[in-house]
């Protein structure tokens, strides 16, 4: 699927623009329990290894924002909390946040920058990835559902926010190793 807008990595120089987007972001939600809100510092650390950031670009403005993330505790793995799967037969990480600014939407940015990190994740080894999202929120919904995820369960993340958590497998690798890539 083709896009009109360049996507590209990102990294800590990014900062700004990923903050800039995120606050846009937010403020054209109806509901604010649709997305959380992450610290600067977890924004600056989903853009630098051994993460993976992209960013899609409309002439020097950021639009649109996709992070996979590599769980460096066992309280950041969003594996170990799926119910119908073995994480431990699997080498994990986790489709963070996908944020598209509200005047590029429609574009396939989610499902297209979804699908690049799956290549990345696979890339690198590996082979469970989870996400979590609103109930509430049906654009990320159907764009993981697109993407190959399957529903898992419903839970509490994140400090109270209710969340639907999935997961997509693919059998390339078939060890847990969360060692930095």
């Amino acid at each position: 699927m083709m896009t009109p807008f360049p996507i590209t990595p990102l990294n800590p120089s990014h900062l700004e623009q990923v903050l800039r987007l995120q606050q846009q972001v937010l403020e054209s939600l109806p509901d604010p329990n649709l997305l959380r809100r992450n610290t600067d510092e977890m924004i600056l650390s989903c853009l630098s290894r051994p993460h993976y950031s992209l960013g899609a670009w409309k002439g020097e403005e950021l639009v649109a924002l996709a992070i996979l993330y590599v769980p460096q505790t066992s309280e950041e793995d969003l594996s170990l909390r799926l119910r119908t799967v073995d994480a431990s037969r699997y080498k994990a990480a986790d489709y963070k946040l996908c944020m598209v600014r509200p005047d590029c939407r429609g574009n396939h940015l989610q499902r297209i920058m979804g699908q690049m990190l799956i290549e990345k994740a696979s890339e690198w080894g590996y082979n469970l990835i989870a996400a979590t999202a609103s109930p509430d929120n049906s654009f990320s919904h159907n764009s993981l559902i697109q993407l190959g995820f399957q529903v898992d369960s419903q839970a509490i993340f994140y400090g109270g926010l209710h969340r639907q958590l999935y997961y997509l497998t693919t059998e390339r690798n078939n060890t847990r190793n969360n060692n930095s890539i």
